[in-house]
């Protein structure tokens, strides 16, 4: 009971393990807060098809969240980053996990790899009303 009022630990912001990840990103990504997140984030990975190389981003996500949404930037310099998706493009349909609650979700980058010097991608979660 004692660790419920703690809510550095059990608040949205907290990190009730101690391993750096948010309780709130924990749940977006339907993980257990009082598990480690370390093998469940998002990853990003270069993959190819008939048309190039390209950087794409990977993570798992709520099936049908009601009250939070998520925001993939991009940033080509780390200091300025880009969340309208205007440059990324979803990568085929999200594939549902055994239990139904999550799914993974990927997009990749429009540009081929051969033609950017370096790219990032960051999942920014947030509430909804």
């Amino acid at each position: 009971e004692q660790e419920l009022s703690d809510v550095s630990k059990t608040g949205p912001m907290g990190d009730f393990v101690g391993d750096g990840t948010t309780n709130l990103m924990k749940y977006a990504l339907g993980l257990n807060p009082r598990m480690t997140a370390q093998g469940h984030l998002p990853a990003s990975y270069i993959a190819s098809d008939q048309t190039g190389s390209f950087l794409n981003y990977s993570f798992s996500r709520l099936t049908q969240p009601t009250d939070i949404a998520y925001d993939v930037g991009l940033s080509f310099d780390l200091q300025n980053w880009d969340y309208s998706g205007s440059q990324i493009d979803l990568v085929g349909s999200p594939i549902v996990s055994g239990d139904g609650q999550t799914e993974q979700f990927r997009v990749r980058l429009r540009t081929p790899v051969s033609q950017i010097n370096k790219a990032f991608f960051d999942l920014r979660v947030r509430t909804t009303p």
